[in-house]
Parts: C-alpha cells; sequence; structure tokens
C-alpha cells in the first residue's frame, strides 16, 4: 500500500536518562537580552537551530561578540546602549517570527534606519500587529503593503512610555513591546491577553522592573526604564514540543521508565502532559526548579520549613499539620467544627490560623467562602441529574424533562450562596424548583430574582417531610458560619424518599444536614441508603480546579497581601472583617462556635492581637 508506514517490531523494555536541546523560545531571548548585558553572559543546552543561529547572527551585526564551544554559548555584551549601530545594516531573521518581532523592540532608538528581511514564508507573516504599538513609542516603519516584510524601522531619541491592550493574545508582540519599555522613560503599560509569558519569567527572574498582574482573561504588566542587566548565565531548559516524541514513545512501551531532565514545563507548554494523563500514563514532575525568580521546593517539608505563610484551598492534612511550626501562619479554608482532630492538632502547634471561611463583610456575608459556595452550588445540580441517570443507579430521570414530559422536583435546603447558584442551574433546567429557607425577607430576594420559577418555603411554616418525600432531587446547603451544620434529615424521612432519588449534601464539609451523609470523594463519590443515592463529596470545587482557582483567588488575594505587606498584627487589628477569620491564635481558639462545639476556652480574637 503506498503512503503507508508499517511498524513491525515492539519497543523494547527501557530505563533511560536522557536530555533533550533547549527550547527554541527561551534561547532566542536568552541571546536577545544577554546582548544587552555588560559583560559576558554564559549559556548551557543552547538550541543551535537555524532560528537561534540568525538571533546570534542578528546581535553580531550589532556588534556583539558571541563564542560558542561544544554545548556552551558565551554573548560579550556591551550594556543596554553597547548595540554599534551601522548605516545600511539589514537584519535577516531568516523563518523566525520571534526573532523578527522581538528584535524590532531592541532596536525602537536606532540611530540610522534598519532594514528586517526574511525568508519568503516569513515575508508572509503580518508584522503590522507589532509595529502599530511600536509606533507609539515614537519609532516609525515602514513595510512592504503597509503589513509585510521587508520593513524599515527609524529610530527615535525621544521615546515615550504607551498604553497597550491587546486585541488578540500574542507573546512575541508582547515581548516585543516590554524590550521597547525597557529603553523607554516613564511607564509602558500592556493589558495582555493570556499567551506565553517566557520574557516576563526572564524579567522577573533578572530582577527588572517589571510588575505583573495576573487576572482572569488579561495580565496587567508594567515596565520602566532599564538602566543595568546582571549576567544571564543559564542552563536553557529543555523544549517540551520535542520532549513529547519520546514521553510519547515511553507511554507506549510497557513497565519503561524514561527520565527527561530540565524540561520546560511553563504551564502554557504542557498540554501533551495533560492529554497523556487523562489517557492513563504514569508522568511525574520532579525536582522542579524555576527560573521566575520564585523559589520551588522538592518538597512539602521544605515549604513548611521555610515558609512564614502557608496558603492553601482545602484544610490542612494530618502530616501538614505535623508539619507547621509554632508561629507560622496558616491562611486557607478549615471548617475546625466539623474536623476535633486537626482543631486539636492546630491548638497543640501555636500556630497563627485564618479560616476563609469565616471571613466577613461589612454586610456580614463571608466574601471568601461566597466563590466557592457559588461553584458548588452550580455543581450541586450538575451532580444530582447526573446521579440520576439509571446506570448512575438513579431513577432514570431528566430533570428538565421533554416535550409531554413532566420534568422532575428539586428541593434546595437553605437560600444562602449555595442555594441560589444551585437553583441558577435548576431553574435552567426546567425542573420544579423549592427553596426552603428560615428568612422570610431572603426568600423574597430569591423571590425577585428567580419570579415564578420557583416556589419559596418558609421552613418553619412547611411540612418539610412531605417535600422531601416529593423530591427527586435533594440539595443540603445549609450552613451555620464556622458552625457544624444542623441535621435537618433524618433517617426516617430518607426512607420516605422515592427510590432511585439523589441527595447531594453540600454541607458535609461542616458534617452535612442529612443523617445519613458521610464524606465521599470525586473518585468514588456516591452510595446509597434506603434506595437513595447520596452523593457527598467533600469540597466539590475540586472537580472544577480551574473554575475554582481562579474564582478562589480573586477573592482571597486581596487579603493575602494585607497580611504579607503589613503582617498580621497589624492587618488583622486595621480590618475587623478579616479578624473574624482568625479561629486559632497559639493555642487559643478565638472562634467561638469552635469553642463552644469541642468545650474550649473561647478568646476574644481582638484580645490576642
Amino acid at each position: 500500500m503506498p503512503n503507508s508506514i508499517v511498524i513491525k517490531n515492539k519497543i523494547q523494555k527501557f530505563k533511560k536518562k536522557i536530555e533533550i536541546s533547549g527550547d527554541k523560545s527561551i534561547s532566542i531571548r536568552w541571546v536577545l537580552i544577554s546582548s544587552l548585558v555588560k559583560g559576558v553572559s554564559k549559556a548551557k543546552n543552547l538550541l543551535m537551530s537555524e532560528d537561534v543561529i540568525a538571533a546570534i547572527n542578528a546581535i553580531r551585526k550589532l556588534g556583539i561578540k558571541v563564542n560558542i564551544n561544544k554545548n556552551i554559548c558565551k554573548v560579550f555584551g556591551n550594556g543596554l546602549d553597547g548595540y554599534k549601530y551601522k548605516k545600511n545594516l539589514v537584519i535577516n531573521a531568516q523563518n523566525s517570527g520571534t526573532l523578527g518581532r522581538l528584535i524590532l523592540g531592541l532596536l525602537i532608538n536606532t540611530p540610522y534606519p534598519i532594514k528586517i528581511i526574511g525568508d519568503k514564508s516569513l515575508s508572509k507573516r503580518d508584522f503590522k500587529r507589532v509595529t502599530d504599538p511600536l509606533s507609539k513609542f515614537g519609532a516609525k516603519f515602514v513595510l512592504k503593503d503597509e503589513k509585510y516584510l521587508p520593513l524599515k524601522i527609524y529610530g527615535s531619541k525621544n521615546l515615550k512610555s504607551i498604553f497597550y491592550k491587546e486585541s488578540r493574545g500574542s507573546a512575541q508582540c508582547k515581548s516585543s513591546v516590554i524590550f521597547a519599555g525597557m529603553r523607554t522613560k516613564g511607564e509602558t503599560k500592556i493589558k495582555a491577553k493570556k499567551s506565553r509569558n517566557h520574557t516576563e519569567l526572564l524579567a522577573k527572574h533578572l530582577k527588572l522592573p517589571i510588575k505583573i498582574k495576573l487576572n482572569k482573561n488579561y495580565d496587567f504588566i508594567k515596565i520602566s526604564k532599564v538602566h543595568r542587566i546582571k549576567k544571564l548565565n543559564y542552563n536553557i531548559p529543555s523544549d517540551i514540543s520535542s520532549s513529547a516524541f519520546f514521553i510519547v514513545l515511553a507511554t507506549l512501551s510497557k513497565n519503561s521508565q524514561l527520565t527527561i531532565k530540565n524540561v520546560n514545563i511553563n504551564p502554557s507548554r504542557i498540554g501533551i502532559i495533560s492529554i497523556l494523563k487523562k489517557m492513563g500514563a504514569n508522568i511525574k514532575f520532579e525536582k522542579q526548579k524555576n527560573y521566575k525568580g520564585a523559589k520551588i521546593a522538592d518538597t512539602a517539608a521544605d515549604i513548611f520549613n521555610d515558609a512564614e505563610i502557608i496558603v492553601k484551598v482545602k484544610e490542612p492534612q494530618k502530616v501538614e499539620v505535623d508539619m507547621i511550626r509554632e508561629n507560622q501562619i496558616v491562611y486557607t479554608y478549615l471548617h475546625l467544627a466539623a474536623a476535633k482532630e486537626l482543631t486539636e492538632g492546630l491548638i497543640k502547634s501555636k500556630s497563627i490560623n485564618i479560616a476563609y471561611e469565616t471571613v466577613t463583610d461589612d454586610n456580614g456575608r463571608l466574601p471568601l467562602l461566597a466563590p466557592m459556595s457559588a461553584v458548588a452550588g452550580r455543581m450541586s445540580v450538575q451532580a444530582g441529574a447526573h446521579c440520576l441517570e439509571k446506570n448512575q443507579s438513579g431513577r432514570g430521570l431528566l430533570l428538565g424533562g421533554a416535550p409531554g414530559v413532566t420534568g422532575g422536583t428539586v428541593v434546595i435546603l437553605g437560600g444562602g450562596v449555595v442555594g441560589e447558584n444551585a437553583a441558577v442551574i435548576a431553574t435552567g433546567m426546567q425542573a420544579k424548583v423549592h427553596i426552603v429557607d428560615k428568612s422570610e425577607a431572603r426568600l423574597k430576594q430569591l423571590v425577585e430574582m428567580f419570579g415564578d420559577k420557583i416556589i419559596p418555603e418558609q421552613s418553619d411554616k412547611t411540612d418539610l417531610d412531605k417535600l422531601v418525600a416529593e423530591a427527586d432531587l435533594l440539595v443540603g446547603g445549609v450552613l451555620i458560619p464556622g458552625a457544624e451544620a444542623p441535621k435537618l434529615i433524618t433517617k426516617e424521612m430518607i426512607k420516605t424518599m422515592k427510590r432511585g432519588s439523589v441527595i447531594v449534601d453540600v454541607a458535609i464539609d461542616q458534617g452535612g444536614c442529612v443523617e445519613t451523609s458521610k464524606p465521599t470523594t470525586h473518585g468514588d463519590p456516591t452510595y446509597i441508603v434506603d434506595e437513595v443515592v447520596h452523593y457527598c463529596v467533600a469540597n466539590m470545587p475540586g472537580g472544577v480546579p480551574r473554575t475554582s482557582t481562579l474564582a478562589l483567588n480573586n477573592a482571597t488575594l486581596p487579603f493575602l497581601v494585607k497580611l504579607a505587606n503589613k503582617g498580621y498584627q497589624k492587618a488583622l487589628s486595621e480590618d475587623k472583617n478579616f479578624l473574624a477569620g482568625l479561629n486559632i491564635f497559639k493555642g487559643q481558639v478565638t472562634y467561638k462556635a469552635v469553642a463552644d462545639v469541642f468545650g474550649h476556652e473561647y478568646i476574644d480574637p481582638s484580645s490576642v492581637i
């Protein structure tokens, strides 16, 4: 058969350690940044591809000496203003869009016009995307057909800082603007759509005057004029794309083990790893180090030993509690009222423990709990609808029904953030929705939100037994801040429920509001009592970690910044709402609900700060 490849030989079992050639994008950036250093920068594992060689030839044309000996490349930089510009200079970017675009930011103050050319392929790519923002600095560009290579850059001595908002994400355009901002008085601001961040990471590593604020859809970057860049001695990490071939080979060979050293695992580059893990591949990252300027520890013990503040999502596990030191700050979800062993362990540690779930706002709400409650509320109906399917031991019921077929009945216990968000999904599915809450005022608010899509039920005026018996899906969203959830649904009530109906007990993190509830996991989420499916996953938002991380970080980060910048004493004493999060302080219980449930003496938190 023509154009076919037949592989007959089996892959033999192997155990190997290898190192792949360096990452191309980082190699080019290293060459360009090293050319601005005053002194000699050394790189190991530089990728000697055509694109990188083109970058080396480009800086050589600008008067920078480069020596290559075996696996080591040396760049002899002349400083930030050390380029030797010549008249009629031509730089050939060959096929490299990275080089062609990034170097424009470095040449923005050239005293003579410089011509940038490329091969046939590069000459068809859009360069107007990068010359438009660079023109705002004061440089001028002349492009073929106003868009393509070859182009000429006419630099300016009077560069001005700019604000650049990307219409679409491009690491190359963003990097070029950053390079230009390094040469400009004032502060250049960039609102950049998410893209690869190699330049920002290298800038942070070099301690350049760059500030980065991460947001959901955009990164906000500020770069000021750079006066000096320290030597950049660097072992270029291996390219993940090149490594992918060997990674796949190892996954196809039974019982084989492959270690690839020094691989670039930037989150924007490891999609292949995520896919293979989902397919069942056993892939681990070991001894992670970082060129970001941050320290990456090899073990959890290293983190707990060095860090002053431990920031988590889930409450500390037993092995972590044993590592917590006296006076160390722990900032996370704690849910202590349902965790006696954890409470006692934190008391014993004499650490400072701030719980997300008890921090308040001026209206008495729980702003750090709200994002996860919202996620859990929405997931509760999603998970419950799935559990109602026949192959999940459910009733075989579609919550929204079908043309001519009545949908299911959803009973939501609690009209707080969980209940409200559960109702969003349940009403969207066109289910019949009852919301039970003790507050008449809150029920009125919910009616204003949902209209006749919900049936409000005041808890002390409704027949809860009857509602539970009618429910196809029961969502437990009851919350008493910092305290154990009340058991509203008894074993006897469970026995009256329909065969194959479903309970989703969102309150399980606080002990659960159903008498038959017990914590389960995402891996094994359900069990059956009296023919009723129970879904009681602790930390439900962990099932959607990307959404949950972004939502939680938006809420918790401002308090963490206060904690880090001001110290815990000033941060807590200045903010009574933040102080409400202090649950255990150096062996003393400073949250009343926790003290009451375990019989400890309650200490007013304001008295210990």
